[in-house]
């Protein structure tokens, strides 16, 4: 929407922006549900990559109760827990969203990671032996070692972050550690 109030900024006529505007929102998204079939019952693909999408009742009439695709889809990413997903008749929430600017059609599938059984609290941690923290948060990164701090500068924050994490990275080959503990706030 930025670009349709500076349209010569962004090197786009009004019709221009209108047509991308309309095409940015060709999308479709189907929520799934486990226990029905493929674990979405308005969009899904089986295991062959067949893919089928039911058509909303009021145009049935126009084009039939289900659209089929005909070239079979595929996912290259975590194909095989998809794919044990579609079997079992697991949730499955696809998107089909259309890319303007290569002129292409693309099929995302997602679903929910179950949460772990048991989230050890700060105690447990430091309790467990030799823990490695890293803070990500905004506007700078730290490494917390039992000893030493590793503290980068926010001006030099995505150099800093590849210094610290091959750092951390040689300090666990060298240290064994068992644990890396991740952390990440909204607060500065």
């Amino acid at each position: 929407m930025r670009n349709r109030e500076n349209l010569a900024d962004a090197n786009l006529t009004v019709q221009q922006w209108e047509k991308l505007w309309a095409h940015q929102r060709m999308f479709l998204t189907a929520d799934g549900e486990s226990g029905k079939r493929f674990g979405n019952e308005t969009v899904h693909v089986d295991r062959t990559g067949h893919l089928i999408v039911k058509v909303p009742g009021a145009l049935v009439g126009q084009f039939g109760s289900h659209l089929s695709l005909t070239v079979p889809v595929e996912f290259h990413h975590r194909q095989q827990v998809w794919a044990d997903r579609v079997v079992a008749n697991r949730s499955v929430t696809y998107r089909i969203s259309f890319d303007p600017t290569r002129g292409r059609w693309y099929l995302q599938a997602s679903w929910a990671v179950p949460k772990p059984g048991h989230i050890p609290t700060v105690m447990q941690l430091a309790q467990s032996g030799t823990v490695l923290a890293v803070d990500l948060n905004q506007g700078h990164a730290v490494g917390l070692q039992p000893i030493r701090w590793c503290v980068a500068p926010a001006l030099q924050y995505s150099a800093a972050m590849i210094r610290m994490l091959i750092r951390v990275g040689i300090h666990l080959l060298a240290n064994t550690i068992g644990l890396i503990w991740l952390l990440q706030s909204s607060a500065g």
